[in-house]
């Protein structure tokens, strides 16, 4: 039984991490183009070599996650490791420096990917952990949803929180530069008072499995290769829209302000949707859950196209609403990717949390890359230009890549889906006989 303040206490790991998430994958790329005078496909190309690094990164993170060997756990150590590393290299990426342009470029680089992969160190282990808290399927999807509505929670005050700062500092590069300096302070906090509370309670005998066995594992096992597929276009769908948002409010609805307002009600939405799942998934299970939830963004966001932008009012009524969907989808994700690690040690025999639970954060980034460099590369294409009125064509781009771009990713992911394995009762009847395994050992 996992104790209130192991859940209270990974809670704050989440508002920790989605408070440095929020600000980097919500805010950097308006902040490269806007403040640092970086054009799109520059910042395109430095969007999408980083993800090469993590493409490297991330399975490599969760083996060696899988492998730590310390007396404080193999995976709450690395919030610990990770944590002083990800606020530093959070605050150089805000910090404009005087120095030549192709020095810049470096700077931006280095910085860039470092905060990147010191993410990683932390990201794996911290959404690792559910899956060796508890050996319940429900419990687990309770722990995903409390750390998630924090998460949630954290991202939207993030998302409010960082224009305000900016409007009220004494220009917008030093506004975002000292959310950076707050939002760090609260991450390194939230990490280590997640490590000192969370149990890992599952511990199996590690045999040694080499990292080309380990890839070996990942392929075959099919639900997984499903939820990586689904899960790269829910988050693609998310992506478009965190990384328009701040266009959409300023240029569409025509003032920096309304930023503020629809993080808000993405913030709502959000949270609505994490408290629905752990209904949905103790009544009908996961499968049906993620359906019924992409199925609802499907029809939410083709209304949310169809009602246009010139009524702010819908705006952001149909923002709070189709963010029910996000709200739902972070949640479900995580725990069916917690439900292949189950999987796993019941089809092969070996767990390997970490690096399943990479391929997770690994699709998460790179639908946050991909959706950042097709961003960056929009902007050239629609012909916007920084800091003055927009055309009409241009506030119609802004509006369609908030909801009718989501909508299709939506449906590529619905269809996907169609096909996933495990059903409630299929999955009931793997714990059963992994219960019975391990009382049996």
């Amino acid at each position: 039984m996992v104790k209130t303040k192991e859940k209270v206490g990974y809670a704050f790991g989440g508002i920790g991490h989605n408070l440095i998430y929020a600000l980097f994958s919500g805010y950097l790329l308006i902040f490269y183009t806007d403040i640092f005078q970086l054009s799109g496909k520059f910042t395109a190309m430095l969007f999408l070599i980083a993800r090469i690094f993590d493409a490297i990164n991330d399975p490599i993170m969760g083996m060696i996650a899988d492998k730590t060997n310390s007396k404080f756990g193999r995976y709450k150590v690395w919030l610990l490791r990770a944590a002083p590393v990800i606020a530093g290299s959070l605050i150089l990426c805000f910090f404009v420096p005087n120095m030549d342009q192709k020095l810049q470029y470096i700077y931006v680089y280095v910085t860039y990917i470092l905060l990147g992969m010191s993410f990683t160190a932390a990201d794996i282990p911290y959404w690792t952990l559910p899956s060796v808290m508890t050996e319940d399927a429900n419990e687990r999807t309770s722990i995903f949803s409390i750390g998630s509505v924090a998460g949630s929670l954290a991202s939207g005050i993030g998302a409010v929180a960082v224009p305000m700062i900016v409007s009220n500092a004494g220009s917008h590069a030093q506004g975002y530069l000292l959310a950076a300096i707050i939002f760090a302070v609260v991450g390194i906090i939230g990490y280590t008072v997640c490590a000192f509370t969370a149990k890992e309670r599952i511990v199996t005998d590690r045999e040694k499995v080499s990292f080309g066995e380990m890839i070996g594992l990942l392929v075959k096992n099919k639900p997984l290769l499903i939820i990586m597929a689904a899960s790269l276009c829910g988050n693609m769908a998310f992506q478009i829209k965190i990384a328009n948002n701040t266009y959409y409010g300023t240029y569409a609805l025509g003032n920096y302000d309304y930023v503020t307002v629809l993080s808000g009600m993405l913030l709502v939405g959000m949270l609505a949707g994490t408290v629905i799942v752990p209904v949905l998934v103790k009544k009908f299970g996961s499968k049906v859950a993620m359906l019924s939830a992409l199925g609802y963004g499907i029809v939410i966001s083709v209304i949310y196209y169809l009602t246009g932008y010139q009524n702010r009012i819908l705006v952001f009524i149909f923002s709070a609403l189709s963010a029910i969907t996000i709200g739902m989808f972070t949640v479900l994700v995580n725990a069916m990717t917690a439900d292949t690690i189950d999987y796993a040690e019941w089809k092969y025999g070996t767990r390997a949390e970490g690096i399943i639970t990479s391929t997770r954060t690994f699709i998460t980034k790179l639908a946050t890359a991909i959706a950042g460099s097709v961003a960056a590369y929009a902007l050239d294409i629609i012909h916007y230009v920084p800091n003055v009125e927009q055309t009409d064509s241009v506030k119609q781009a802004f509006h369609s890549f908030m909801s009718i771009f989501p909508a299709g990713f939506y449906v590529l992911g619905f269809l996907i889906l169609l096909t996933y394995p495990l059903t409630k009762n299929k999955f009931a009847e793997i714990q059963a006989e992994l219960a019975e395994r391990r009382n049996h050992e």
